[in-house]
């Protein structure tokens, strides 16, 4: 005879439960935001590669009314719109940089919100871990920013599958695609992998490749280069200028590659995570989300010619993590129907709490490994060069990327980061030049060019200031057997620019006055 009746095992929700779900929607919407927030205004200078560039686009909106270099306007429009409520420029960009940022995290936080409750605690925690290079990016790239930062509200609006949402979900990734040339493609990809994933579910392969998808897909392709070559004149030379080389993914763990340890490990970390989850994907036998899976695994792969984390194949890596992100979200959710009980119970909760805390603390940290690489320009020096030419009248001045647009910002002057143009009066142009010394200068340097007249030190730094005409004759004059050490000084060394502006870049600011500085990088 039985003394008790028989029990069931039941999984009940833990009190850990209650600390978890308001401590981490806390932790992903306020934290990493005030540790961003934080991380900018301890740069006495703007961070970032292309950041006076932007300051100057938008000094010149403010001035003039129209942007100094042919860009996409949405980024400075909104910069001089803060501008003109009474903000400097620097503060706005900040702002600016801080609210794209928080962005990107409130739409993962409404994704995460929208799941199942069994996925926040593993979300939140890969949402923090892929912060710091989201806030890297932000800060290097933030025109391309703006638009993947709503990346994770496209998975929300695809997760709700509403009629009305999907036509939401269409506005948004065609205004993000005019937003950067990188992003058509980008959405191009989302639009094509997803759709296939969920036709496959309902059709056999021979519907959905059927005459009719065919001609409609080869239409729409047709379309969008012809919207590309419209509203990006040069695009087609900016990808016949490309080369194949490393993929950027093993070209950060080249030696000579300045990636940061943070980049490197939550690049591969989340590739690996993707690429498990992909593997359990194809065990379920579900296509909803493996195409979209497959093809954001294949982004940190392209095999650019420029090994740097600068060059297309290193950018392609770190924008990576914008999509990775959400997507392993999505999937890790999708997995939570599955038998991974031992997650939900109190112990793993726990230990899930205690890993959002540990990552949330260390964030701070995180960040500041990449504050060296935007803040790599030499300012101080900036400075006494401005103050020195102050009160010289000059037409243009060449100088290396970074130095031009801080000199241009500040003296509202012009400038440029590469050899002058064919057309242009060389006695008019003047150049900065750097680690040439005043004895180097006047020994190949012919009779007519005369010290004191033609070029002179700049006080406080090593820099010189040449009139263009005697540049070119004194580079003319230094030979790589005589000289190898300054020959690559004034050849080779992109401090002391010799190369002519890429024909992409001509076509594109092609109207503008002059070819004023552009941004070789975004």
């Amino acid at each position: 005879m039985r003394c008790c009746p028989p029990t069931t095992s039941v999984l009940v929700e833990h009190p850990s439960s209650h600390l978890l779900r308001p401590f981490g929607l806390v932790t992903l919407l306020t934290l990493p935001v005030g540790y961003f927030l934080y991380f900018l205004a301890h740069f006495r200078y703007l961070p970032g590669a292309d950041a006076y560039y932007y300051a100057l686009q938008t000094q010149s909106l403010l001035d003039s009314g129209h942007l100094k270099v042919p860009d996409t306007p949405v980024i400075y429009y909104l910069l001089a719109s803060l501008c003109r409520a009474g903000l400097p420029v620097e503060v706005s960009f900040k702002i600016v940089l801080t609210a794209i940022y928080a962005l990107y995290n409130a739409g993962l936080s409404a994704l995460i919100i929208r799941l199942k409750y069994a996925t926040w605690p593993i979300a939140v925690m890969l949402s923090i871990f892929g912060t710091s290079v989201v806030a890297f990016h932000t800060v290097e790239f933030p025109r391309l920013s703006l638009g993947l930062a709503t990346v994770p509200i496209w998975f929300l609006l695809l997760v709700g599958a509403k009629k009305g949402r999907l036509l939401w979900l269409a506005l948004m990734l065609v205004g993000c695609s005019v937003l950067h040339e990188v992003l058509p493609f980008l959405v191009l990809t989302f639009v094509l992998t997803v759709a296939m994933g969920r036709i496959r579910v309902a059709l056999p392969w021979t519907e959905v490749f059927s005459a009719k998808r065919l001609m409609v897909a080869l239409l729409s392709c047709v379309l969008f280069a012809f919207a590309i070559a419209t509203i990006w004149p040069g695009f087609a030379l900016r990808v016949t200028s490309l080369r194949f080389g490393i993929p950027g993914l093993a070209s950060f763990f080249r030696n000579e590659n300045s990636a940061p340890t943070d980049l490197k490990v939550v690049v591969l970390t989340e590739w690996l995570l993707l690429a498990l989850l992909l593997l359990f994907n194809l065990q379920r036998s579900s296509t909803k989300w493996r195409y979209l899976t497959v093809a954001t695994l294949g982004i940190p792969l392209w095999p650019g010619g420029d090994p740097s984390l600068f060059g297309l194949s290193g950018r392609l890596a770190v924008l990576f993590v914008f999509l990775a992100t959400p997507l392993a979200i999505i999937l890790w959710d999708e997995m939570s129907d599955q038998n991974l009980s031992f997650l939900r119970t109190m112990y793993a909760e726990w230990i899930l709490a205690l890993a959002v805390i540990g990552m949330t603390v260390i964030l701070p940290v995180r960040l500041n490994t990449y504050r060296t690489l935007l803040a790599s320009y030499d300012y101080s020096s900036y400075e006494q060069v401005v103050a020195d030419l102050r009160h010289d009248q000059i037409f243009m001045l060449i100088a290396q990327r970074g130095l031009d647009f801080f000199y241009s910002y500040r003296l509202r002057r012009d400038a440029f980061h590469f050899d002058p143009e064919p057309g242009w009066e060389r006695t008019n142009v003047w150049r900065v030049a750097l680690r040439v010394t005043p004895e180097e200068m006047a020994y190949y340097s012919p009779t007519s060019c005369l010290w004191g007249e033609t070029a002179r030190a700049i006080s406080g730094t090593d820099y010189l200031l040449v009139r263009e005409d005697c540049w070119e004759q004194f580079r003319a004059n230094v030979s790589p057997k005589d000289n190898p050490d300054l020959y690559i000084e004034v050849w080779e060394d992109s401090e002391n620019p010799s190369q002519t502006r890429p024909e992409f870049l001509r076509t594109k600011h092609r109207g503008s006055d002059k070819g004023l500085p552009v941004p070789s990088g975004e």
